[in-house]
């Protein structure tokens, strides 16, 4: 939405975040991703915050095309979280990634509604079956 797109962008600016190192954008994710790819743009991290449904089918593919470091995955709906999850952590995929840390949000208490955030890394071994899911550091909020 326009104001979340305003409220991270004055986020960024009070935290002296130089605008060449973080670019708020405003589209399906699909089309953006493909556009970044399109064009060769290369990211340390890609933030996705997906409505309940979770990311479209073609996310992750999208995604590994960047090659990030990191994937900062939110997501309010733990079904959609463990489906994507799933085709993030593919292990016949390059680059692969691996599970590094998975932090639930009690942001509605007295609700069954839990947001959670999880951090995708690069695994160098990419690709193998090492790990399959790696290891992951559970924290609480």
């Amino acid at each position: 939405s326009p104001a979340a797109i305003a409220a991270g962008e004055a986020s960024a600016a009070f935290n002296r975040v130089p605008p060449a190192r973080c670019r708020f954008v405003r589209a399906r994710a699909e089309d953006a991703l493909a556009r970044a790819a399109k064009r060769g743009d290369a990211y340390d991290c890609v933030v996705l915050d997906p409505p309940r449904e979770g990311a479209g089918a073609a996310v992750p593919e999208l995604v590994r095309a960047l090659a990030p470091a990191r994937i900062v995955y939110v997501s309010c709906a733990p079904e959609a979280l463990g489906r994507d999850l799933a085709r993030f952590l593919r292990r016949d995929e390059t680059p692969a990634y691996r599970l590094a840390t998975v932090v639930p949000i009690d942001m509605f208490p007295h609700t069954p509604h839990v947001e959670t955030v999880v951090v995708l890394e690069r695994d160098p071994g990419g690709g193998s079956r090492r790990g399959a899911a790696g290891a992951a550091r559970l924290s609480s909020a």
